[in-house]
């Protein structure tokens, strides 16, 4: 038959995604279990230069929009943190990663498989505007960020993209 999707899920196990190629009878029969395909968490020094170039970019789009503001000063700095909000948030939900992300090779996906929703991104992004859940992580480098809104941020090269 023909394959009508591929199925993305990372376990919350060892850090795997599990891709499958199912036709509407393989779905349903469910004999065959998926093929482990191993993926790669992003290492703290990609994050952190991602969130660095990502905090640039804030910055100077404030500079540039809001070039009446003084810097520093409380408000180029709520200022910088919502552009930095609005930013992350739209690039992760389009693109799977932000500015900073894509140009370090990180992507951010589903602990559950497949993309984010909105709202998760948002708390994901709300809280990594908190500082405080962005430091705090587990042994596989996950922040309390990523455990709230059930997402890892891997190495782009080995994420399994699905085709159309």
């Amino acid at each position: 038959m023909y394959p009508l999707f591929r199925l993305c899920y990372a376990t919350q196990a060892v850090g795997v995604i599990y891709v499958t190629r199912a036709s509407v009878e393989y779905v349903k029969s469910a004999a065959h279990p998926p093929r482990p395909v191993p993926v790669e968490p992003a290492g703290i020094g990609r994050r952190l230069a991602a969130l660095i170039l990502d905090w640039v970019a804030s910055l100077l789009l404030v500079r540039l929009i809001f070039s009446g503001l003084e810097f520093p000063g409380n408000e180029s700095a709520a200022a910088t943190l919502g552009v930095f909000f609005v930013e992350v948030t739209a690039f992760t939900w389009l693109m799977g990663s932000s500015f900073g992300q894509r140009i370090t090779g990180v992507a951010v996906v589903s602990d559950r498989g497949g993309r984010m929703s909105l709202w998760r991104i948002m708390v994901r992004t709300a809280l990594l505007c908190l500082v405080i859940p962005a430091v705090v992580f587990d042994s596989r480098g996950r922040g309390l960020h990523d455990k709230a809104a059930d997402s890892i941020a891997v190495l782009r090269s080995s994420v399994v993209e699905p085709k159309p």
